[in-house]
């Protein structure tokens, strides 16, 4: 009888190329199969009944837990024949779904990928390993798209994720002798994966603050490779979901460190990198000269047209967040770019800002009078027993809803900035 992990694994094989996407659903009256695949929208989607979910958890653990007694073969992996090897590599993909948030777990399964990388480093061994690093990508893909938020929001499994691009990025560099990119290849195609498993993530949950920071590394080093990434395309996918998600913070967040990276942040993304290359070279003793990661924002490497780009949208604040375009305007200051059009947008604003103000919540939409929102300090001066006059909020009302107040606090931020240029 298969096991339910190889069952998962013998769906997503042959799906290499497809993104695939996992939901876990209640058990049905009279399920056909424990587990079931359709498609839709270029989309695999993996459906499990809890049965079949609780029945790999069980399984997984009890392995792991029998693995843990044998004190010899868990400190040296290299003991392992390669299908007792492969038997613990199915284990820990069953407990990285199940229980993502085990960093032992976790931990483990990155040694059997390492382990299995020193086992097939060297000749054509190499490419057995690469077609077995690209199947686990994919899996680790396909758990941080899944909709179960443990999975998703995961941050040792984001990390994982990192370390795999990494080893997938030296694998690379070692299995072809033709490129020469300081012992670490990064291209455009693994951008565009990358772009959208975070995409896709941050569509399943919003607000998913752990791909995100994830993006923001990635970001980082394509600052310091970026002779081999399109800036333009990056911008491109990023923007369009901004654009439909204008609270979700993190994103607009990422899009500032595209557009303009922060010099600090940077160099702890960089550092973070070396790390993760450091440890694979000390553990598998196979990797190549990487070479050092330096990060230095250039001003002249700025995409000023993309800047642009973005900053021309100051006068739309329904698309573009208040908070973000003063974060921006801030960070033109501070690499001294853009001088002219970012004092445009600040007096653009100062003079929207005049009147009043229109946002939307849910299918309403509101018009709120200047005079009506709270002050810098988010003090509102109305008296309690004030009364609404037509198209305006009632107190009560305004209290309820914290756009206004994030937007008053911004706008009292904002007019002590444009006064102190």
């Amino acid at each position: 009888m298969t096991s339910p992990i190889v069952k998962l694994f013998q769906i997503l094989e042959p799906a290499i190329d497809v993104p695939t996407k996992i939901l876990q659903r209640f058990d049905p009256p009279t399920p056909t199969s424990p587990i079931l695949t359709f498609q839709e929208n270029g989309v695999l989607e993996i459906i499990m009944t809890k049965k079949f979910f609780y029945g790999l958890f069980k399984e997984c653990h009890d392995q792991f837990n029998q693995y843990l007694h044998q004190e010899q073969e868990r400190h040296d992996l290299g003991l392992l024949t390669t299908d007792k090897l492969q038997e613990l590599y199915y284990v820990t993909s069953g407990l990285l779904l199940t229980t993502p948030s085990s960093t032992t777990a976790v931990s483990l399964h990155w040694d059997v990928v390492l382990q299995t990388y020193k086992n097939h480093h060297q000749g054509a061994s190499l490419g057995e390993f690469w077609e077995f690093l690209t199947l686990e990508i994919s899996f680790v893909e396909t758990l941080l798209t899944a909709k179960l938020s443990r999975v998703n929001k995961s941050s040792v499994v984001w990390l994982l994720y990192k370390k795999l691009l990494a080893l997938h990025c030296i694998t690379l560099t070692n299995y072809d002798n033709s490129i020469d990119n300081h012992g670490f290849n990064f291209t455009n195609a693994m951008m565009k994966k990358i772009l959208s498993v975070v995409i896709r993530s941050g569509e399943t949950h919003p607000r998913n603050y752990y791909a995100w920071n994830f993006l923001r590394s990635v970001i980082h080093l394509v600052h310091s490779h970026r002779d081999n990434i399109s800036m333009m395309d990056i911008y491109n996918k990023l923007y369009g979901f901004c654009r439909a998600n204008p609270s979700d913070n993190s994103c607009w967040w990422v899009l500032l460190e595209l557009l303009l990276p922060d010099q600090s942040s940077g160099e702890f993304s960089i550092k973070e990198w070396g790390f993760i290359i450091e440890d694979i070279s000390k553990t598998t003793s196979t990797v190549k000269n990487v070479g050092s990661f330096r990060f230095q924002v250039n001003n002249e490497l700025v995409s000023k047209h993309l800047a642009t780009q973005f900053v021309s949208l100051g006068s739309q604040i329904h698309i573009t967040p208040w908070n973000h375009l003063k974060d921006v305007m801030l960070r033109c200051q501070q690499l001294g770019i853009l001088q002219q059009e970012t004092s445009t947008i600040w007096q653009a604003l100062e003079q929207g800002s005049s009147d009043e103000i229109t946002f939307s919540k849910g299918k309403y939409q509101y018009q709120i009078a200047s005079s009506l929102i709270p002050d810098e300090h988010g003090v509102d001066t109305r008296s309690k027993d004030s009364s609404s006059s037509e198209g305006i909020i009632p107190f009560d009302e305004l209290e309820k809803i914290s756009i206004i107040k994030n937007k008053a606090r911004i706008m009292g931020l904002r007019t002590q900035f444009f006064q102190e240029l």
